[in-house]
């Protein structure tokens, strides 16, 4: 941060001198730095943000995950902290304005291979659960289906009251 306020500090500087020497291309390329480095301060901010939210949901995983001893939790907390933290990094990018088609056609790639994976995963993997479900529904829907139908308890008062 302070290297951002030093070189702040130089380009406004240059750009004072070029204004005095009437040197107008070169103040027309300073201010359009100087106005790109809201941008810059806005991206570093997020990186910050990102790197502590990163660190925050490793320790929230690894904690619950030590709790419900689940035992690949020091894999999983990791995944979680690098995803916020790429997340981060890729919208600072955005901020920056930096390919920012290319990075949201990545994004865009990379949810989309992660419910691709998760649904196979989960369908492939859950496919002999989902077999045991569907049999024990059949047998319970035949099971029904064989069995003699009780009448309703309204029919009963019917007849008992007509008789």
């Amino acid at each position: 941060v302070g290297d951002l306020v030093k070189w702040f500090l130089i380009i406004v500087s240059v750009l004072a001198a070029a204004d005095i020497l009437r040197l107008s291309e070169i103040s027309v390329f300073l201010r359009s730095i100087l106005l790109y480095f809201p941008n810059v301060v806005v991206a570093v901010v997020i990186v910050i943000i990102g790197v502590l939210v990163g660190n925050f949901v490793q320790r929230l995983v690894l904690g619950a995950g030590k709790t419900a001893k689940l035992p690949s939790i020091p894999l999983i907390s990791a995944f979680a902290r690098w995803s916020v933290i790429v997340f981060s990094v890729l919208a600072a990018l955005v901020q920056l304005q930096v390919a920012a088609s290319l990075i949201q056609i990545l994004f865009t790639g990379v949810i989309a291979m992660l419910a691709i994976a998760g649904g196979l995963a989960f369908g492939l993997g859950g496919k002999n659960y989902a077999e045991h479900l569907m049999t024990r529904f059949r047998e319970t829907a035949e099971a029904d289906s064989h069995s003699p139908k009780k009448s309703n308890g309204s029919n009963d008062k019917e007849h008992m009251m007509g008789e």
